[in-house]
Formats: structure tokens, sequence, C-alpha cells
């Protein structure tokens, strides 16, 4: 099973009141954690309950370990009588998006929304749903709303940066969200790459190099941030220094392309 919840928080799996795996993670609908125990529970169920730093539980169900392979067109954990509820719609709502069945998961987000309008998941994903469509527009009035909701989210933020960034006019506050990721220490990694990306595409690149810099000591040899590394140091005539990235990083991913272009 996979785990998702907008908050930050500790995972943990119970068999009969004994604990078979606990996780501290950085969770969001986006980033699931995948739940492998310390030992296998046969058919025995499942209790997981995950908790917020501040030991709030955020959720606490039993489920069935083992899956009916033959039968995964419906989303795990739900009853006949639980798909209807809110908690129900939302889930369904991410097993469609899963399976790219995008209309059906708008539906869903929007029937839990029709149920609470300040449900800050569903509308979430909706925004985030209208950001891959290329509206925008829709997806910036969607994630503010949810913003008014759970102002301190860096996902919800970091997504607004991104549809902001796609309006021209509005680059300033497409920068001004992706300083407000600076919490949440997942987000704000990506945010800073937006960033990093936002001044090499006006000309800064000394500024871009200090974003791409701050991303890359946070990440693995030969991810984005550093590609982009080599790349404004190409931008900046500082070609020793350029080659020398370049070389370390194909050291470690001699396929990687924009290094090998560089």
């Amino acid at each position: 099973y996979s785990v998702r919840s907008v908050i930050d928080g500790t995972v943990t799996a119970e068999i009969d009141g004994t604990s078979v795996g606990s996780w501290d993670v950085d969770l969001s609908p986006s980033n699931p954690v995948d739940l492998a125990l310390d030992s296998d529970p046969g058919d025995a169920p499942v209790r997981v309950i995950i908790t917020s730093p501040t030991d709030h539980v955020i959720a606490d169900c039993v489920i069935p370990w083992k899956a009916d392979e033959d039968d995964l067109s419906d989303p795990p954990l739900l009853s006949d009588s639980e798909k209807d509820t809110l908690h129900g719609l939302y889930a369904r709502g991410l097993h469609a998006e899963e399976q790219n069945l995008l209309p059906e998961a708008r539906s869903l987000y929007q029937q839990a929304l029709d149920r609470d309008p300040l449900a800050v998941l569903p509308l979430t994903r909706l925004g985030i749903l209208e950001l891959k469509a290329g509206e925008y527009e829709q997806a910036v009035a969607l994630l503010e709303r949810a913003l008014r909701i759970t102002p301190m989210s860096g996902e919800i933020h970091y997504y607004r940066g991104l549809a902001l960034r796609n309006l021209e006019s509005r680059l300033s506050d497409a920068e001004d969200a992706f300083w407000r990721t600076r919490l949440d220490p997942h987000h704000f990694a990506l945010g800073r790459y937006q960033l990093g990306e936002i001044a090499a595409a006006r000309g800064d690149f000394d500024t871009a190099l200090e974003h791409f810099v701050a991303v890359s000591e946070s990440t693995a040899l030969g991810t984005p941030a550093w590609t982009a590394r080599v790349t404004v140091l190409r931008c900046i005539e500082l070609y020793n220094e350029a080659a020398e990235l370049a070389n370390r990083i194909l050291a470690n991913d001699a396929l990687n392309l924009v290094v090998i272009c560089e």
C-alpha cells in the first residue's frame, strides 16, 4: 500500500497492538510513501496510523494487507458505505488520477467539494489538474482558495507558483510563491529550482547559480539542479569549472544527454 497526506509526520503500522513498521516521512498526495513491513503479516489486518509532528492523529484505519490482484478497479480501504463519504470521494479521485482517468478524478474531487467547500485536499488536487491541463488562471484561482484554508502549505504555494510562472505578466508573483515554500524543505528545494530557472531566463546567472547550488547540495549528483549548474557556469564563462562539474556528473551518469551536450 501507499500512504498519502499533506502533512509531514510519522506512519506507524501495527498488528494486534505490536508495531511492525514506523516511518518518519515527508508526505504529500503527489509523493506517496510505500509501506514495507518489518515482518510478513500473513492474512492478519494491519492498523495504519499517521500522526503529525505534534502527535495529532491524522488518520487511523485497519486494512487487509493482501489485496486481491484480480480486482484492482476500486481504490483499497473503502467499503461500499465509505465510497461516497468525503474521504471516500477523495481517495477514489486519487485512484482515478493514478489511472489517468482525469475527467472522473475531477468529478470525484468536485463531489467532495460539494459536500464540504473547505475540504482542502480535493480543492488542491483540482487546482493541480487544471495546472496540468494548461488552464493556468483557473489553477491559480483554485489554489488560492486552498491557501485561504491552509496558508502555510508549501505544496500549495509551489503549485500556485508553477501556474503563475506560465502567466507572463505574473512572474514576480510566481517568485513570491516559490519563496513561500520555505517552511516545507521538500517543496522549498523544488521552489528554489524554479527560482533558478526564472533567474537564468532573465539572464541573471549569478542569482541562478546561487539557487542551483543551494538545491544541488541536498540532491543526488546528476539531478536537474546539478545539470543546471553546468549550464549556468558555461553561460558566465567559467568553462573550467563547468567542465570539471560535467565530468563529475558523467562519471556517475554516463548517459546524461544534457551534460554531454554541455
